[in-house]
């Protein structure tokens, strides 16, 4: 390498920027900070009584995504209630349940088949009361 100052610019320079190839496969979509959670969650179909529980996989504040035996359409909307634990100084298992409505932005079969990747995004929600959690 020669003492060139430009020559070693450029070289410095490229370490910061990502390869073509990189670029491509870096887009990111979300919009927000995703943090892997697994809290239980219960979808619930309008036309249905029976709940679908499942657990999410990660969680973010416009929306989760979470792996369910029960194939779902996406561009449904959905009323689900998220079990939020919560931490009692006196020691008491107490859960918090978020009910949203939300819509499903993705379905995506995983290997097996048997289970399906469901993006959700939340359009509405409030918090529920408190209640005490099984153990």
């Amino acid at each position: 390498m020669s003492a060139n100052p430009l020559e070693l610019f450029s070289v410095y320079d490229g370490l910061n920027k990502p390869t073509e190839s990189k670029r491509a496969h870096s887009y990111e979509r979300r919009k927000r900070a995703r943090t892997r959670l697994h809290w239980t969650v219960l979808l619930f179909r309008s036309d249905a009584g029976d709940a679908i529980e499942t657990l999410t996989r990660d969680l973010s504040s416009g929306g989760f995504y979470c792996l369910s035996k029960v194939p779902v359409t996406p561009g449904e909307t959905l009323i689900c209630t998220l079990k939020v634990p919560t931490h009692d100084p006196n020691g008491k298992h107490l859960e918090r349940n978020l009910e949203c409505k939300v819509r499903v932005m993705r379905v995506e079969p995983q290997e097996d088949g048997s289970v399906f990747g469901v993006a959700c995004r939340i359009e509405d929600y409030h918090f529920a009361h408190m209640q005490a959690r099984p153990q």
